[in-house]
């Protein structure tokens, strides 16, 4: 199976967890009906996604991997950001017909707005994928099947063990691995790898989680922030001494640039 093929498979499965994830938090935080609005949400942003791409297509090129590996690491931050925005977004249906009624519909719209995101995004690494590479459409397909299916399954065991903010942070992690599976720049996978590994320590480190308190955007999300900032300097850091020596070489050879 080449990285193509697990980057698919990583997003599929994360797309699936997440959906998942979202239908039992707005089952607890608003009605049970509720639920079905992520479903919507879900499929109007493949959907959104796929409209786009035909509005403005994305050649193939080499910067096609960088959309692609951009777009899920994204994905990753838009995913762990969700809780910490409905936890700063509170929504009450009883508001609506009260004093509170434009505030409470610029809420809803943000909350609406932030969960689009990662599904927005998740369809348009997917549409790119197989409108780029439609002569392995069948393989490709097999695995977005496949880690669709997983996503399902892992909800099973990882909700009552994690909870709702633990299983988002492996939700992040697929996304992560994804995007070091589309990259083609070396140092980025091996980044977006560690911040994988990170982001799936952060539940066993800090342990069950408290779900929808607002702990959450106390604690744990600095950590992933830490980790973010430190693979970024670490990359910038990188990229600096490949130009030096670059340059030095270039300066040894007579190559002026």
């Amino acid at each position: 199976m080449n990285k193509k093929a697990y980057g698919v498979f990583s997003i599929a499965l994360a797309s699936l967890l997440l959906e998942l994830v979202l239908i039992r938090v707005f089952d607890v935080l608003w009605y049970p009906n509720m639920a079905y609005m992520i479903i919507t949400l879900a499929v109007f942003s493949f959907g959104l996604a796929g409209v786009y791409l035909s509005i403005r297509p994305v050649e193939v090129s080499d910067r096609t991997w960088w959309w692609l590996s951009g777009a899920t690491l994204v994905m990753a931050l838009c995913t762990l950001l969700i809780l910490p925005a409905i936890n700063r977004l509170p929504f009450d249906y009883n508001l609506l017909a009260g004093d509170h009624t434009t505030t409470t519909a610029r809420n809803f719209f943000l909350i609406y707005v932030v969960i689009c995101a990662p599904f927005f995004l998740a369809g348009f690494v997917l549409s790119l994928v197989f409108s780029h590479f439609a002569g392995q459409i069948r393989r490709l397909y097999f695995w977005d099947l496949i880690g669709a299916a997983l996503g399902s399954i892992m909800l099973i065991p990882l909700l009552p063990h994690l909870g709702t903010v633990g299983t988002l942070f492996v939700v992040a992690a697929f996304c992560l691995v994804s995007s070091a599976c589309f990259s083609h720049n070396k140092a980025w996978s091996a980044g977006s790898l560690a911040l994988a590994g990170d982001s799936c320590g952060h539940p066993v480190y800090l342990g069950t989680d408290q779900n929808l308190q607002p702990p959450y955007g106390q604690a744990q999300l600095p950590f992933a922030a830490g980790g973010i900032r430190r693979y970024l300097v670490g990359l910038y850091l990188k990229n600096r001494r490949h130009r030096l020596r670059t340059g030095w070489r270039d300066r040894r050879s007579g190559i002026h640039v």
